[in-house]
Formats: structure tokens, C-alpha cells, sequence
């Protein structure tokens, strides 16, 4: 006989929208609805309670973070645990006062955390007990794994080896020119060049402006290289991409893909179609939690260019490792140095802003080789990327390192199923 499946509610976005968190929440809660009732509280959605593939989808309230119907949403569902997936410093009350939001009815809480800085910031909206009131703590990285455990380690006992993301590679794969849609669309522009894509959100997190001073030095007197974004120029307005490529002349070589309709639209196939048309993909970005593009840009065979900083060692320096000048080149790819600097935001945490003059050397590498021989970067990084990502960031891979970690956890609480 089979014991009544315990209740686990997951918050994070919501599992219909292609946001990383979204898509991480997908893939892992249909890997756990066989041993949970799963309940998810999607912070995007809104209206009336569904079920959807065996998982009960349940509204968010009129406040952004659920301020105003979280301790509602608990008392109806009286979970037996309690998932979060979302940086821990969102103006939250109920991870400020567990007690009297998600542990009312006893659940247990666990958070899946990023880290994407240090130190661990403990600024007012990032206060320490907001670490301390989970009963289990999952790094998304070793990176965040050991800066945590740096930062407090009274916690030790709390906090779990890591668990990266996943992704499916039955739909981020190698695919040819004449299965690209994006490719035939655009082949007048991309045929024949050196292609470097980019995937990113258009925040100051992300650094594009390094990214398009980087190109603007590489791009001197070439023109046979494109720069593909996928991205939102216009996001935020400080950091107004489109402006910025125009004051710098650089429309010739410079592709944005998605404009306005960017956030959160374009099915998966589309993003995979970009890394395919390009020879290299690239992300200049100040720290990751983890950084889903790199992942994605592996599994499509194509190598990445990143700053060396928070999790992107971890993620594609698999095997060998070579210096040229400042470049360290791994298997998956280039690590650029990168300079601290505190940032103003809210974390109150340091970045690691990219060397943009290396990163111009990186592209650089890349471009002569390329022109050497074109078949040259697929021939040295197609199957030690793909391999690399089939092996570590596959569902099947990842998928049972989340039961594995919750058939602990319910031993722990004494709810073993029985057979």
C-alpha cells in the first residue's frame, strides 16, 4: 500500500513563461509530481486555479511578490513543503517572517538560491535571517556553495551540494543551415561572416555596454563579422543598446532579433536557432547565479566567451586549459579577466566587470581562426561541448539529483513512502 503523497508547494515564475526560473520550474516539477501532491504558485499568473500536466497551478494576488495572499494561499493548501526559486531579496514579508506565512501550518522550507556576487550581501533587504529561517539550503552553483558557506558558516548543516540547471538538449542541439528558420531569414546578412551571438536580459547586471565597446574595437575595419542580440535595446534606458550601436556606427555588424517583444516570447527553438547561426557565443556579464545561455550555447556545440567570474569557470572549464597572453582558453571556451567594483544596487555586493580590451583580443582569436578556416571552431568545439552538456545539464541527468535530495529529506521528516 502506498502512503498519501506529502504536499509541496513551489513559488517562483511561473511555468508557462520562458524565463530561467520558468523553465527550471518546468522541467523540475514534472520531474517531481510522482512523489509529491505539487501545488505552484506562479508569480506571474493570475486568475483561477488549474491543474496542468498533474500540477496544480495556483493565482498569485495583486502584489508583484504575493505579499497580500501568501499567508492565505498556505492556510488553503497546508503544504508539507515549501520550495523557493528567486534571488532572496525581493521585498518579500514572508521570507522576512517565515513563522507567520509559509511555516504556519509546520512546512518545511527550502531555498534554490543563486549567488551571483560577494560577499553574501547584508544589506536591509538581504538581512541575514532570511538565510537562517530555511530548513534547507541548495546552491544552484559551487560558487555559491562556497561563498555561502564562506559568509555563515553556522549553516553548514543546512546547506546542500549543488544542483545545477538543467535543460533539455533534444531541442538545444546542433541543427544545420537549412533547418535554421533564423538563419534563412537573415542569411543575406549572415552569410559568409564570423557570427558571435549573445543572449541576455538588457539589464546593467548583464554589462552590454562593455560588450558593445568590446565590438567596436574588434569591428575596425571589418566587414565580415556580425554581432547577433537577443535582447531588448530598449529595456531599460540607461542602458538604450540601439542608441548606443548607432552613436557608434555600428548597425552594419550589429543584429538585434527580438526588440520590444523580447521579455519573455520567444519560444525555445527561436533561441536555439540563434546559437546555431553563430560561430561563438558570448556573455559579458558582471556574475551569474548560474547563466542558463551558457548552458544552452554548449549544447548547441558552440563555445562561450565569458568573464571569469561566479559560475562560469565551473560551467565550461571541463578539461584542458591553455594561456595565450591575458586569454585562458578552456574546453568550452574563453575566460576573460575581470576588476572588482561595488556596485549600487540594492545587493550591495561586488561585480566582476569584464577587461572589455581582452574581450575585443577574445573575439579577435576566434575571428582569425575562424578565417584561417571556417570549419575549424566546429570541428574543435561541436562534440566537446554538446558531449559536456548531454553529460552534466541534461534532465536525465539532473532530474535525479532532485529525487535523491527529496527522498533525504522526507526520511529526515519521517514521511518515507512505503511500497
Amino acid at each position: 500500500m502506498v502512503s498519501k503523497k506529502p504536499k509541496l508547494l513551489w513559488i517562483s515564475d511561473w511555468l508557462l513563461i520562458n524565463s530561467g526560473y520558468g523553465i527550471q520550474t518546468a522541467g523540475i516539477l514534472n520531474g517531481l509530481k510522482k512523489m509529491f501532491t505539487v501545488y505552484h504558485l506562479g508569480l506571474q499568473f493570475h486568475g483561477q486555479p488549474f491543474v496542468l500536466n498533474d500540477i496544480w497551478q495556483i493565482p498569485n494576488g495583486k502584489d508583484a511578490w504575493c505579499n497580500d495572499k501568501m499567508k492565505e494561499r498556505i492556510d488553503q493548501i497546508k503544504p508539507d513543503y515549501i520550495v523557493t526559486l528567486m534571488d532572496l531579496f525581493r521585498p518579500c514579508n514572508w521570507l522576512q517572517e517565515q513563522d507567520k506565512y509559509l511555516k504556519q501550518k509546520g512546512a518545511k522550507t527550502i531555498a534554490y538560491f543563486p549567488l551571483d556576487g560577494e560577499p553574501v550581501p547584508f544589506s536591509t533587504v538581504y538581512p541575514v535571517n532570511r538565510w537562517e529561517q530555511f530548513d534547507y539550503l541548495v546552491p544552484m552553483s559551487h560558487y555559491g556553495r562556497r561563498t555561502l558557506l564562506n559568509e555563515l558558516p553556522e549553516l553548514k548543516d543546512k546547506v546542500t551540494e549543488p544542483i545545477w540547471h538543467g535543460i533539455n538538449t533534444s531541442v538545444f542541439k546542433p541543427i544545420p543551415k537549412k533547418d535554421n528558420e533564423f538563419y534563412k531569414q537573415n542569411e543575406k546578412v549572415l552569410k559568409g561572416k564570423f557570427v558571435v551571438s549573445s543572449v541576455f536580459r538588457n539589464i546593467n547586471r548583464k554589462n552590454p555596454m562593455a560588450l558593445i565597446y568590446a565590438w567596436k574595437k574588434f569591428s575596425k575595419d571589418k566587414k565580415d563579422i556580425c554581432l547577433v542580440l537577443h535582447t531588448n535595446p530598449n529595456e531599460f534606458p540607461p542602458t538604450n543598446l540601439a542608441k548606443l550601436v548607432t552613436n557608434f556606427n555600428l548597425n552594419d555588424s550589429v543584429m538585434f532579433t527580438a526588440r520590444d517583444e523580447f521579455y519573455f516570447s520567444h519560444p525555445p527553438d527561436f533561441v536555439n536557432w540563434i546559437y546555431n547561426a553563430s560561430q561563438v557565443h558570448v556573455l559579458g556579464s558582471t556574475g551569474e547565479g548560474f547563466g542558463i545561455p551558457i548552458i544552452e550555447a554548449m549544447a548547441a556545440g558552440k563555445p562561450n566567451i565569458l568573464t571569469d567570474y561566479t559560475t562560469s569557470d565551473e560551467l565550461i572549464n571541463f578539461g584542458k586549459e591553455e594561456k595565450v597572453d591575458f586569454l585562458k582558453f578552456v574546453e568550452g571556451g574563453c575566460l576573460i579577466p575581470y576588476k572588482h567594483y561595488p556596485t549600487n544596487c540594492h545587493e550591495l555586493t561586488r561585480r566582476g566587470f569584464i577587461e572589455w580590451e581582452i574581450l575585443a583580443d577574445a573575439f579577435e582569436w576566434y575571428y582569425q581562426t575562424w578565417k584561417k578556416d571556417p570549419n575549424e571552431l566546429e570541428r574543435k568545439y561541436k562534440d566537446v561541448c554538446r558531449n559536456h552538456a548531454l553529460q552534466h545539464f541534461d534532465w536525465n541527468t539532473i532530474l535525479p539529483q532532485w529525487k535523491q535530495l527529496f527522498e533525504k529529506i522526507l526520511k529526515e521528516n519521517g514521511q518515507v513512502q512505503k511500497s
